[in-house]
């Protein structure tokens, strides 16, 4: 069964920046979030996360940790999709929707990346 996020095209999307500065990414589609995937640092990073996005999502929902200036860059990065929703997340939100949830808090961005995806999904 379809849920009205598949009816409508849309996918929701969760970034963290590793330690390295990787992007760590995790999608959420159906009610369910896929396994954390790493792109590399950089422009580079964020073209190859951005290619992927347009490919598979008509009206994405992205949720980005807000953690320095480069997860500004990044949701920039997102500006020319034009039916794209990028949410800047501070850090202690992720936290909080762990003690409000049944989910033990996230404790690296692998985590916080699906957790991430969880809040854009139910971003509305």
């Amino acid at each position: 069964m379809n849920t009205d996020s598949e009816l409508l095209g849309v996918r929701c999307y969760g970034i963290d920046l590793a330690e390295d500065r990787a992007l760590v990414v995790a999608e959420r589609s159906a009610g369910k979030t896929g396994a954390a995937t790493r792109f590399p640092a950089g422009e580079e990073g964020v073209s190859a996360v951005r290619e992927r996005i347009v490919r598979d999502a008509a009206r994405p929902r992205i949720c980005i940790r807000s953690c320095n200036a480069a997860a500004l860059a990044i949701a920039l990065g997102f500006a020319p999709l034009p039916r794209a929703e990028v949410t800047l997340v501070a850090p202690h939100a992720i936290e909080s929707s762990a003690r409000s949830g049944r989910d033990p808090s996230p404790t690296g961005p692998e985590e916080r990346a699906q957790r991430l995806a969880r809040l854009a999904e139910r971003l509305t």
